[in-house]
C-alpha cells in the first residue's frame, strides 16, 4: 500500500470522528434541552421542550400525494387557554409561517409522493406559563401539484385544521440552557458557520479520500 492510499485510509476512519466531535462541541444542546415526544392526533405529532423558553415542533402528515412531494403551505398557529377561545385570545403573537421546499413551474417530471409539513413554535419565557395546559389551534392552507398525465399537472388546494392540547412543565430554563440559547443566537452564530463550513470540507475530503483508496481517483 503506497503512502497516498495509507493516508486516505487513515482519514476515512478519522474524519467521521472529527465531524462528530465538532458537532458535539458546538451544536449539541444541554441534555435537559433536547426534544421529547409530545401529544399526537391521527395526522399531527409533536416533539419539543415543553416549558417556558422551550419550543414545540409540529409535524403534519395529511396523507396527501403530490407531484415530486412538492407543496406550498401557509401555517397559522395560535395558543389559547382552552378550546373555546379564538385568535383574539391568543396567549402570544400568532405564528404565520410559509414553507417553499421548491417552487414549481409549468413542467414536472417526477412521480407522486406523500409529504409531511413541519414547523417550530417557540414558547415565550414567561413564568406564568409554567405548569399550564395550552391548546394549540393550527390552520394549514396547502397548495400542491397533482399529476394528471406525463408532464401535465394541476394545482390542488386543501385546508386542514387541527387542535391539540399540550401540558407545559412546571419548570423554568436552567442557567445552562439560557447560556446555550444566548450563545446559539448571538456570538456562536459565526462560530457555527465556520464549524459548518469545516464539516462540509471534511465531508468532501473524506469522499475524495475514499475515491483515492478504491482507485477511482489517482493522486
Amino acid at each position: 500500500m503506497n503512502k497516498s492510499k495509507f493516508f486516505s485510509l487513515v482519514f476515512i476512519f478519522t474524519a467521521p470522528l472529527l465531524i462528530f466531535v465538532l458537532y458535539w462541541m458546538f451544536f449539541r444542546p444541554p441534555s435537559s434541552f433536547r426534544g421529547v415526544s409530545g401529544p399526537t392526533t391521527d395526522i399531527l405529532i409533536t416533539e419539543g421542550v415543553f416549558k417556558p423558553g422551550g419550543y414545540i415542533d409540529f409535524k403534519l402528515s395529511p396523507n396527501i400525494k403530490s407531484t415530486e412531494g412538492l407543496y406550498d403551505a401557509h401555517i397559522y398557529t395560535y395558543a389559547v387557554k382552552n378550546s373555546f377561545e379564538n385568535i383574539d385570545d391568543s396567549l402570544w403573537p400568532m405564528v404565520h409561517q410559509q414553507q417553499y421546499p421548491k417552487k414549481w413551474g409549468n413542467t414536472l417530471m417526477g412521480g407522486s409522493k406523500i409529504f409531511s409539513i413541519k414547523h417550530r413554535v417557540w414558547i415565550p419565557t414567561d413564568p406564568l406559563l409554567s405548569g399550564k395546559s395550552i391548546v394549540f389551534k393550527l390552520k394549514y392552507s396547502i397548495r400542491f401539484p397533482t399529476t394528471l398525465a406525463t408532464n401535465v399537472f394541476s394545482n390542488s388546494n386543501k385546508e386542514i385544521n387541527q387542535t391539540i392540547e399540550i401540558d407545559l412543565e412546571n419548570k423554568q430554563l436552567t442557567s445552562e440552557e439560557i447560556d446555550w440559547l444566548e450563545n446559539k443566537r448571538s456570538q456562536h452564530r459565526i462560530i457555527e458557520e465556520i464549524i459548518g463550513a469545516t464539516i462540509i470540507f471534511l465531508g468532501f475530503f473524506w469522499l475524495y479520500s475514499v475515491l483515492i483508496f478504491i482507485g477511482v481517483v489517482k493522486k
